[in-house]
């Protein structure tokens, strides 16, 4: 965010909460020192930010981490130019990632947002897409898991990237063949 400071609109937008025409307050596209100075502020319920498994952010993750920890909503967009869903943070895809959803019959999209999703169970997905296919496909990813190493901490590296399937979901018919599964 290029804004220093935050607290002159988000001390507007509080203001408003108070009068009743808002009832809760979110920020957009903010650092770690945003969200702590709208706290301040106000309770805040969501932060949407960019956040992408191929596009290490350290700020980011601390925001989400931040989320995590106060029960605060993290709704995950893609980066700006990625074009849709499927595409990384530079219109390509990573191999690992193409290896996961070969060998998953899924696409780059499912898992980058099964990746996204399953960064906690606070954290909301906006896979970017206008074709209705892809939404489609885009919402099947919440069938699909990434595994424990795929929630660990993020190092910009795909290789602990694990997919997963959750049982009953009618996901990867080939789960228990050395695949761990979401229980």
């Amino acid at each position: 965010m290029r804004q220093d400071s935050i607290a002159e609109h988000f001390g507007a937008l509080a203001g408003l909460r108070e009068a009743r025409p808002i009832r809760r307050l979110g920020v957009f596209a903010v650092e770690p020192r945003h969200l702590a100075e709208a706290l301040e502020i106000a309770p805040v319920v969501c932060v949407k930010n960019r956040y992408a498994l191929d596009r290490p952010d350290p700020a980011g993750d601390e925001l989400l981490r931040t989320c995590g920890e106060r029960g605060i909503a993290f709704v995950a967009t893609p980066p700006a130019g990625s074009g849709h869903a499927a595409e990384g943070a530079l219109g390509t895809h990573h191999e690992e990632v193409l290896a996961v959803a070969r060998a998953h019959g899924a696409s780059p999209a499912q898992v980058r947002t099964a990746w996204t999703l399953h960064r906690g169970p606070y954290v909301l997905a906006i896979p970017a897409t206008g074709d209705v296919g892809h939404l489609v496909e885009n919402a099947a990813a919440d069938r699909r898991g990434v595994g424990a190493a795929g929630r660990g901490p993020r190092d910009g590296r795909l290789t602990d990237l694990a997919w997963t399937c959750r049982p009953g979901s009618g996901g990867d018919a080939a789960c228990g063949q050395g695949r761990e599964c979401l229980s």
